[in-house]
């Protein structure tokens, strides 16, 4: 299984006080580091770097302000790690734990379920990414059998792709283009294949964007004119990094992320009409959205009559509504949040 072997408190950072430090050059001595957290001028360095090799290091503005409610079914949930919304409104939860795919109205109504523990087909050994395909229907990535498989939006099983016969390494994150393209993000082998609608490979893996060669890459997402966003965590001396690789041969860019702790609790990303990039922050335990350019970053304020701690957040999804779904993998949850923007 591949995990980052780092412990947690070496990536931890306080990056909504350390990233405006750097962006000004004010950083003439390091802030005391917060319980559980390294102290932060490793960190600091490895962004300097980051920003020295051509990466744009976005300023920290405003929060917007959110109403977040739980968004849950009857049924119980284990360890949820994806969420997605198709164009009815309807939820998927990918319910890791219970080896299943829990479809809910857009009340949090829940109106079917599909999958089970197993290695056939429509059975699943780690549920991990579930996608919205360009023909309506669900497809799911296992993580560890290394297979997509493709649902009608009712739960029945149409066919496999990928897999074994792809060579893959607990692949960890999947997208699908405006044009049907899905990117696979291979993580355990550090590229990217882009795959047809109907799951056979199309080109070379991506292995590089923006001069930068992809080191256990985690999620992606396409933006509406087909470009495609990957997140790469942080190593011993690089910062986490979000890469775009714009469409049709444009130029590419790369920018300073958010922080994670593992190829396993890393940050999870999805990409707004407006081309806004809304991402997990699983080390400050939030949710921030980047501009499309990639100058700023907002964090979320979550605000609520009875608010909830997030703790292990694992995915994230938009609906057509600009409404932002978020699983989180401990509390057992989905959360449903209406940012209060202008």
């Amino acid at each position: 299984m591949i995990q980052d072997s780092r412990p947690a408190s070496r990536l931890a950072l306080a990056w909504a006080v350390l990233l405006p430090l750097v962006l000004t050059g004010a950083c003439k001595e390091a802030p005391k580091a917060q319980p559980g957290s390294a102290a932060p001028k490793p960190q600091v360095d490895r962004i300097k770097k980051a920003v020295s090799g051509g990466a744009l290091a976005p300023r920290l503005t405003d929060p917007i302000p959110a109403e977040i409610t739980r968004f849950a079914p009857a049924s119980a949930f284990k360890g949820p790690r994806s969420v997605g919304v198709d164009k009815q409104g309807n939820v998927y939860v990918v319910d890791t734990g219970n080896f299943r795919v829990v479809k809910l109205d857009a009340a949090g109504k829940e109106l079917s379920s599909f999958g089970k523990q197993g290695t056939g087909p429509g059975e699943f050994s780690q549920p991990w990414k579930a996608v919205l395909s360009g023909d309506g229907n669900i497809a799911v990535l296992d993580r560890e059998s290394n297979w997509i498989q493709l649902f009608t939006p009712d739960g029945r099983f149409v066919k496999s792709m990928a897999g074994p016969p792809m060579q893959l390494y607990f692949p960890g994150g999947l997208a699908v283009a405006p044009d049907g393209t899905m990117a696979l993000v291979d993580t355990g082998l550090d590229r990217v294949l882009l795959l047809s609608p109907d799951g056979q490979r199309q080109g070379e893996p991506v292995k590089t964007i923006a001069g930068e060669p992809l080191k256990q890459p985690t999620d992606a997402a396409f933006d509406a004119s087909g470009g495609l966003h990957v997140y790469q965590p942080p190593g011993e001396q690089s910062a986490a990094l979000l890469l775009h690789r714009a469409a049709g041969g444009g130029r590419e860019s790369k920018w300073v992320g958010v922080d994670a702790a593992s190829t396993l609790d890393s940050a999870r990303l999805a990409v707004g009409s407006d081309g806004r990039i809304y991402m997990t922050d699983p080390v400050q335990k939030r949710v921030v959205v980047y501009a499309a350019d990639g100058k700023t970053v907002n964090p979320i304020k979550m605000e609520a009559a009875e608010p909830a701690p997030l703790t292990r957040l694992s995915g994230i999804a938009l609906d057509s509504r600009g409404l932002v779904y978020v699983t989180d993998a401990d509390a057992n949850a989905v959360y449903r949040l209406r940012l209060r923007t202008p």
